[in-house]
């Protein structure tokens, strides 16, 4: 089968949507079939004229971002990948057998308007994209006639309920290469918290940072290994330990192998990967009531869910925790693995893509 992949621009930094693409990408490519990643260049770069092109540039350099990279260096992409970069809207093309799938809402319109019969044109739905463009642009795609599939039952859910679309359920994994897993004895662990530092504001970095403040008035010895894309200023605190686009070995290692908790307060999250993540790897999540987490944290048994909203009630659950280390919960969390592999969520990408559901 040929499958293509048609994503935004490639900023070669670490980012929880492009790498399961690149991991569904490497499967099906050892499964035999044609894969191919197309990166566009949004039509805004060429059609807003010579300032707002060197305005953006002047943005991206301060920021140290590279959008039209023609290579990707965090992750290993096979071989046997074609990959086609930085193409503009009015060159993409297709022939009428590929299954072509837009992998976001900046995608979706020139996957629709593309010259191939209906039945192979997707749309992976990885979350509710209304932080990255306007509401209306946005629900405009989730309208499109296109074969749509998504990684949680809340996306479909809102695509039935909002929107009246049909959305099958194709939910993300932990990809065995990636190798979380536990390597450093649970009960061996010191009072730690891990936390993602995320600029966009649905994250709740912030909030996150409060919550571990309000835990440190009862723990005062707590520590927290913080770590993201973005640089953060960790001089002056003592307890934090900040990692730069960590590695996936330090991040299993250093961060989550270290940690008894692992906080995620965002406001939503289409799924939650980062939580997976941790889970593998012993840490017991902490989780605001995103949605994203509700198809694999079972409440009290691998994991919990809270209303951060109730900043009190989050605190008094960590301290709990902490103090009374209850490894029953961080067992089940480690099983994880098991129930959402890569093997079994390609089996059903399969099948949507052949509409055999």
């Amino acid at each position: 089968m040929k499958i293509t992949w048609v994503l935004p621009q490639n900023y070669d930094i670490p980012i929880g949507g492009y790498k399961i693409v690149y991991q569904y990408a490497n499967y099906l490519a050892q499964l035999g079939h044609q894969v191919k990643i197309v990166f566009m260049k949004y039509p805004s770069y060429t059609e807003k004229g010579l300032v707002y092109n060197t305005l953006r540039s002047i943005y991206w350099f301060v920021l140290n971002k590279k959008p039209f990279r023609k290579k990707v260096t965090w992750f290993k992409l096979d071989s046997r990948i074609k990959i086609e970069w930085n193409i503009p809207a009015n060159r993409l093309s297709f022939a009428q057998d590929e299954k072509v799938i837009a992998t976001a809402y900046r995608t979706a319109n020139f996957v629709n308007l593309s010259k191939i019969s209906m039945e192979n044109k997707f749309y992976f739905l990885q979350d509710y994209e209304i932080f990255s463009g306007s509401i209306e642009e946005v629900n405009q795609t989730w309208r499109l006639p296109l074969n749509k599939f998504a990684v949680s039952s809340w996306l479909v859910d809102l695509g039935k309920n909002k929107f009246n679309e049909k959305i099958e359920l194709v939910p993300n994994f932990l990809d065995k290469e990636d190798d979380f897993k536990v390597t450093n004895p649970i009960e061996h662990r010191s009072k730690t918290i891990a936390l993602l530092n995320h600029p966009n504001n649905r994250k709740n970095t912030k909030l996150g940072l409060e919550i571990i403040q309000d835990v440190r008035k009862y723990i005062p010895n707590l520590k927290v290994l913080l770590f993201g894309t973005e640089d953060f200023d960790a001089s002056g605190i003592d307890y934090i330990q900040y990692f730069k686009r960590p590695s996936r070995k330090q991040l299993r290692d250093d961060i989550y192998n270290q940690a008894v908790v692992y906080l995620l307060p965002s406001e939503y999250e289409g799924w939650g990967l980062t939580a997976m993540e941790a889970m593998a790897s012993g840490d017991i999540v902490v989780s605001n009531d995103n949605g994203g987490v509700n198809d694999f944290i079972k409440n009290n048994i691998n994991g919990f869910i809270l209303d951060f909203n109730n900043k009190e009630m989050v605190t008094r659950q960590i301290v709990e925790i902490m103090n009374h280390r209850d490894f029953s919960v961080a067992v089940e969390a480690s099983q994880i693995t098991s129930a959402f592999s890569i093997d079994k969520s390609s089996t059903k990408l399969l099948d949507v893509l052949i509409h055999k559901n």
